[in-house]
C-alpha cells in the first residue's frame, strides 16, 4: 500500500526540496521558521470549527505533498479527501440497507496527534528520521491548549493524513464492520455503519472502545441509531426511494432567491454584487440536483436568466 508512493523510503532532503519546491535552507531550519510570521498560519473562526490558512508558500508545499500521496491506493470504504469520490457516494452505498449506526468522532482534527503523523512517515513510509521530522512539522500545528501538535483543518494535507496517520484504526473499524456484517464508510470524522438486519446497541460500545485506543471519543450528540425512514448521511437524505437533498438546502435556495428579489427592489446593487448572489443561487441548484437530478428547479433557473437579461450581467 505505502510502497506505491515515490516518497517511500525517502531520505534525501534535496529530493524532498525538489518535490515540494521549498528551498533546502528553509527545510533545514523549518522548526525555527514555523515560529515566524512567514510560516505561521492564521486562524479563522466560525460557529462550528476553527480553520487555519497557511501562507501561500506553505500551502503550495502542502498541495505538492498531497499530490505525491495520491499515488497510494486507498480502501474502498474511504470517501473523504479521495479523488472522484464525494459525500453523495458515501451515502449511496448505504441506500439498500434498513438499519444504521451513524457515528461522529468528537473534535476529530484537534484530537489527532503528531506522534501518529510521525509514525506514518517514519515507520509506514520508512522515511529517514530527519525527513519524518520535517514533514511532521510541515503538516501539523501547535495545539493552543496542550503541548502537542495536530492536523489542523484548512491544511490541504490534513484530510488524507487523518486517514494515513490512523490507518491502523480505520483497519480495525473495517474489521469491526466485517465481523458484524455491516456496510462501512468513512467521510473524515463521519463513520456510517448500515445493515439489512437490526444493529445491536452493544456495537456502539465496541466502536467507542476502538476509537478510545487511538485517543478519540464518540460524539454523544451526533452518534445515533436509526431505522430506515429518512436518514441523514453526510448531508444526504437516504430513503427507501433513493437519495434526496436535505430540506435545509431547499430552504437556503428559497431564502437566497427571496433575498435577491428584495435587494433588487429596495437597493441599487452593483453588477458584481448581483453576480455574487446569482452564483450562490446557482450553487444551491447544483448541490440539490447533484443528489436528486430529477428535481425540478426551473423557477430558480428562470430567475437567474431574467436577472442576467434585465441587468446585463454574465457569469460562468
Amino acid at each position: 500500500m505505502f510502497r506505491e508512493s515515490f516518497l517511500y523510503e525517502l531520505s534525501n532532503k534535496k529530493f524532498l526540496s525538489e518535490i515540494i519546491q521549498v528551498d533546502l535552507s528553509v527545510l533545514k531550519n523549518l522548526e525555527d521558521l514555523l515560529e515566524t510570521e512567514k510560516w505561521k498560519p492564521y486562524k479563522l473562526e466560525n460557529k462550528k470549527r476553527d480553520l487555519y490558512n497557511p501562507t501561500v508558500q506553505h500551502k503550495r508545499a502542502l498541495k505538492r505533498l498531497v499530490r505525491s500521496l495520491y499515488s497510494i491506493t486507498y480502501p474502498t470504504y474511504l470517501y473523504g479527501g479521495i479523488k472522484n469520490k464525494s459525500y453523495i457516494d458515501n451515502a449511496a452505498i448505504h441506500k439498500n440497507n434498513k438499519y444504521f449506526l451513524i457515528a461522529d468522532i468528537e473534535k476529530f482534527f484537534p484530537s489527532t496527534h503528531e506522534s501518529y503523523v510521525y509514525d506514518f512517515f517514519r515507520n509506514k513510509m520508512q522515511m529517514s528520521i530527519d525527513i519524518s521530522r520535517i514533514l511532521t512539522l510541515l503538516v501539523t500545528y501547535q495545539h493552543e491548549e496542550d503541548s502537542y501538535r495536530y492536523l489542523p483543518q484548512g491544511f490541504p494535507t490534513s484530510p488524507l493524513l487523518s486517514f494515513l496517520a490512523y490507518s491502523d484504526m480505520f483497519k480495525e473499524l473495517e474489521q469491526f464492520a466485517e465481523t458484524n456484517n455491516l456496510v462501512f464508510s468513512a467521510y473524515y470524522d463521519d463513520l456510517t455503519f448500515s445493515s439489512a438486519s437490526f444493529i445491536s446497541k452493544h456495537l456502539k460500545r465496541e466502536l467507542a472502545l476502538i476509537l478510545r485506543r487511538y485517543g478519540f471519543n464518540l460524539s454523544t450528540e451526533k452518534t445515533r441509531f436509526q431505522k430506515r425512514k429518512a436518514n441523514n448521511i453526510t448531508g444526504v437524505i437516504v430513503t427507501k426511494d433513493g437519495l434526496k437533498s436535505p430540506y435545509k438546502l431547499t430552504k437556503k435556495l428559497m431564502r437566497l432567491s427571496s433575498d435577491l428579489d428584495n435587494n433588487l427592489k429596495n437597493s441599487s446593487l452593483t453588477k458584481e454584487e448581483i453576480i455574487v448572489q446569482l452564483r450562490r443561487i446557482r450553487g444551491c441548484i447544483i448541490a440539490i440536483q447533484s443528489v436528486d437530478p430529477s428535481r425540478n428547479l426551473q423557477v430558480y433557473e428562470k430567475q437567474i436568466n431574467e436577472v442576467k437579461r434585465v441587468h446585463d450581467v454574465t457569469f460562468s
